[in-house]
């Protein structure tokens, strides 16, 4: 087992970097590769959707969930994708036997089946098998008209009109579209998973009831205000659960113990999607509750301050979060950015700036789209400039210990020094 897992790992990283170095993967296929991730998706579909907002359009979506997706994938289909993309002969060969003379069984209670051959699937828990699945799907956009997301099997196909009735046609071809593919490609669409949601500032237009339910996009609950109050409502549910546990927690254990607490049962809930919805106005609830735990652990009242607690226990409150998050992002990348030196000139001040979009949604102003960089172009020159490991270490360690509540604090600080 040991050798087998050396040569698939070998056979994974020849294949990814054929794939990757020849540009042949979706640009938003976002599973199982490096440098993507949940919530690099989702921030790409709601950029889309305030991009929509901004040009006074509907926008839908259509949250597509499938059935045992990676038990189900064909080994013929699969192989003949693996030719179109270039992968032949000997290394094909290599693959289909990968694939072929499995065998499973199944035992209970002591009691063993007969080994079946396993005819269609990719090995979960394997280092190929995520590979495979992302080559099996990676034709999907090809087929359908509406522009679509990946991530390994989830997919969501998103629209836009002016017109809402035109709106909706564009999303049930879209739909139709998948279907086919999906039929095509003998995968099965779970129909009782799968949602749609429509987007709009509008409010003169009528929506059925069934399109404006909120939806859960990889772990995150969107609105079709895009609001984000229901996502908070559920993060808040959570965080008081933790809450409860910190307080039996305080009397038993040292605090460095009840600080691991905190960081792995509540923090992870306060920082998942943050660069999202980290500055809405329903985040503040969030923020609460986070100030609710900080008192716990610092043994202070409800009316106390807690900001001196946040630097001591060296931990960032939400509007840091969202700071330090979106920082992050624009540092690494940057090259997406464009300055005001490379679209004129003039020698101002402000040349170095990264050039900010002209928007009249004061959704999108306070969104991470604008807000990330609002923020980087506050910084000075010489921090922007630093290799993005130091960047993030020193915006981590001053963020933590200025404890700032709001951005607005952080816009009026003094940063010269």
């Amino acid at each position: 087992p040991i050798l087998s897992k050396i040569i698939e790992s070998c056979i994974f990283k020849q294949l990814y970097e054929y794939f990757e170095v020849n540009n042949l993967f979706y640009k938003y296929q976002f599973g199982f590769r490096p440098c993507h991730s949940t919530s690099m998706a989702v921030e790409s579909i709601v950029n889309e959707i305030l991009n929509g907002l901004e040009n006074k359009l509907v926008i839908g979506t259509t949250l597509i969930d499938l059935t045992k997706a990676f038990d189900v994938v064909n080994h013929s289909i699969l192989l003949g994708k693996l030719d179109y993309y270039g992968v032949r002969k000997k290394e094909l060969g290599l693959i289909e036997s990968y694939l072929m003379n499995r065998k499973q069984m199944v035992s209970i209670n002591n009691v063993s089946s007969s080994f079946k051959n396993i005819v269609a699937g990719v090995p979960q828990g394997s280092v190929l098998g995520p590979f495979l699945f992302l080559v099996f799907v990676n034709d999907f956009s090809n087929n359908v008209t509406s522009l679509s997301f990946l991530y390994a099997d989830d997919t969501t196909l998103l629209c836009s009109d002016s017109d809402h009735r035109v709106l909706n046609l564009k999303l049930t071809s879209s739909l139709q579209q998948a279907k086919e593919w999906y039929c095509a490609n003998k995968l099965v669409i779970n129909d009782s998973k799968t949602d749609s949601l429509i987007f709009t500032n509008r409010k003169n237009v009528e929506i059925n009831d069934d399109f404006v339910k909120p939806v859960k996009l990889l772990g995150i609950l969107l609105d079709s205000k895009l609001s984000w109050e229901t996502h908070v409502d559920n993060v808040c549910k959570k965080l008081s659960r933790v809450i409860f546990l910190l307080r039996k927690l305080k009397n038993c254990v040292n605090f460095e113990v009840l600080l691991m607490a905190y960081f792995g049962l509540f923090h992870v809930h306060l920082t998942y999607g943050a660069r999202l919805w980290g500055n809405s106005s329903a985040a503040n609830k969030a923020f609460l509750w986070q100030k609710k735990a900080i008192r716990v652990m610092a043994n202070l009242s409800p009316q106390e301050s807690c900001r001196q607690s946040f630097s001591s226990f060296k931990i960032m409150p939400l509007a840091c979060i969202f700071i330090l998050q979106n920082l992050v992002y624009v540092k690494k990348n940057i090259n997406t950015y464009y300055s005001y030196d490379t679209v004129h000139d003039h020698n101002t001040r402000f040349r170095h700036n990264l050039v900010l979009p002209n928007v009249r949604l004061a959704k999108t102003y306070n969104s991470f789209s604008f807000q990330q960089i609002r923020l980087f172009n506050k910084l000075p020159l010489n921090v922007r400039e630093l290799p993005l490991s130091r960047f993030e270490s020193k915006m981590s360690s001053w963020l933590k210990f200025k404890a700032f509540y709001s951005i607005d604090e952080l816009m009026n600080c003094d940063m010269s020094n």
